[in-house]
């Protein structure tokens, strides 16, 4: 809700309609791509400090960042926080109490019970 937040939500909505309110686009898209690339960059610190790097690595986040936003509602942020505290508890549950090798298969169960359950997602409004 702040300043920033709402000119980079204008320009992403309507590139061409948020010049006439007075916003530079070309800036906003700037540091818009610059805090992507920063995040990006993070979370790729992050995971290099206890797993080595490899080319498809990135297919198993990719799902599972999907996953997440599906079970908690696409645009939901609070849903998308409370299915990936969920999807991290049942996987580390599954990786200490049954299986390693089954936490991915666990990771998709919970995932289609949750599409069987609530197909809009946990948090989504119903009737949107």
């Amino acid at each position: 809700h702040s300043r920033w937040g709402l000119n980079l939500r204008a320009v992403a909505l309507s590139p061409r309609s948020a010049p006439l309110v007075g916003i530079d686009v070309n800036r906003v898209a700037s540091l818009g791509f610059a805090l992507g690339g920063a995040l990006a960059v993070a979370g790729g610190v992050m995971i290099s400090m206890y797993q080595t790097f490899s080319a498809s690595y990135g297919v198993v986040f990719t799902m599972k960042a999907l996953v997440v936003v599906i079970m908690g509602g696409v645009g939901n942020l609070l849903g998308a926080l409370v299915a990936g505290l969920l999807l991290g508890l049942v996987e580390t549950f599954v990786l200490v109490y049954v299986d390693p090798g089954l936490t991915l298969a666990a990771t998709y169960l919970l995932f289609l019970m949750v599409l069987l359950w609530r197909p809009e997602g946990i948090f989504a409004r119903r009737g949107k």
